[in-house]
């Protein structure tokens, strides 16, 4: 009864150790991407942004001292010497609850665009961001956008970039953007 317990007892650690425990028996470490090697590609990139003209003023709400701005949206220049960047009337939404009295508050949107050299392209991203009172007329968004690229080559394409915009007027009919960021992809 021993000898029987024992080979049993090798039998059932043979069977574990041939077939494992994992959903894929034959290979518990097996990748997703098998047989690839790919690697990381990251382009940095930095430019300048602007509005030009205003496609829709959205709908502003004032309820108890807080301002509550839905779909705002405008056309806008994206200047950089990337030409995957580089665009003429891209369209950039807003949305905002902010302070009625102060304008600081949480700002986010989305923003399109085409690549002036790359017509088949197009990139289409959100931002979000925070606005503070940094003068005494003069606001400063702080934002993040986070993008992908659609068409041609550049599917699976991101885009990051980190944005200070700079306004004087209360109702930020211009304003100035700078960013810096990065295009990453895999090769």
């Amino acid at each position: 009864m021993k000898n029987y317990i024992f080979v049993l007892g090798i039998i059932i650690m043979l069977v574990l150790s041939l077939t494992g425990c994992s959903d894929k028996s034959q290979s518990p470490v097996e990748s997703s991407q098998q047989g690839t090697l790919e690697k990381l590609i990251r382009i940095d990139i930095t430019g300048f942004s602007y509005p030009t003209s205003s496609i829709e003023p959205g709908v502003v709400k004032i309820v108890d001292g807080n301002l509550f701005l839905r779909n705002r949206k405008d056309y806008c220049n994206i200047e950089s010497a990337n030409s995957l960047i580089n665009a003429t009337n891209g369209i950039i939404t807003y949305n905002a609850n902010a302070n009625a009295l102060t304008g600081e508050g949480h700002f986010w949107g989305t923003i399109t665009f085409t690549p002036d050299a790359y017509p088949e392209l197009e990139m289409r991203g959100n931002w979000n961001g925070q606005v503070e009172m940094t003068g005494p007329s003069e606001w400063t968004l702080t934002a993040k956008l986070v993008g992908h690229f659609r068409g041609g080559s550049t599917n699976g394409m991101q885009l990051f970039w980190d944005a200070i915009v700079t306004y004087t007027d209360p109702n930020a009919a211009y304003w100035e953007g700078n960013y810096t960021g990065h295009i990453q992809y895999n090769d």
